[in-house]
């Protein structure tokens, strides 16, 4: 079993693995011949300049547009728009980074979705009732949260 085993290991394991670490080290070069898919905010700015200044001011400056969005290909791709940007109308984009979680920095602004609404609305949130799509932007401006 254990001769098989060492034929069997010879054969499968790539001749790179282990080199420099262990991974394969064959799939760092594989990896930057990959198309590159983000082009960073500086991409985004060409276009979209004043929401680029409005995000820069704000709270999530140090957040990438494609973060939030698609990578940049998606909308534009060798200078020409191709499609529009997609946007997550939903809550759950904002939850991935606010909410409230023990794990979490106390500086990292958090919060518990259901109880902020019911606070600042006055209107009870059941949790077997889905958050509406968008819920956030109803009193914040997701390019600049404090307005």
């Amino acid at each position: 079993g254990f001769a098989g085993f060492v034929v069997w290991r010879h054969f499968m394991v790539p001749k790179s693995w282990g080199q420099e670490g262990n991974y394969r080290y064959d799939s760092i070069a594989e990896h930057m011949n990959q198309p590159v898919v983000h082009g960073g905010r500086e991409s985004c700015k060409k276009c979209h300049a004043e929401r680029y200044e409005t995000v820069m001011k704000g709270k999530h400056a140090a957040v990438s547009c494609e973060v939030c969005h698609s990578p940049v290909t998606v909308h534009v791709k060798d200078g020409v728009k191709g499609a529009e940007m997609p946007e997550s109308p939903t809550f759950k984009l904002c939850q991935l980074c606010h909410e409230k979680m023990v794990g979490r920095p106390k500086t990292h602004p958090q919060v518990a979705f259901r109880k902020h609404i019911e606070e600042k609305s006055g209107v009870a949130m059941p949790e077997d009732k889905p958050l509406q799509p968008k819920i956030c932007e109803k009193c914040h401006n997701v390019h600049d949260p404090k307005n």
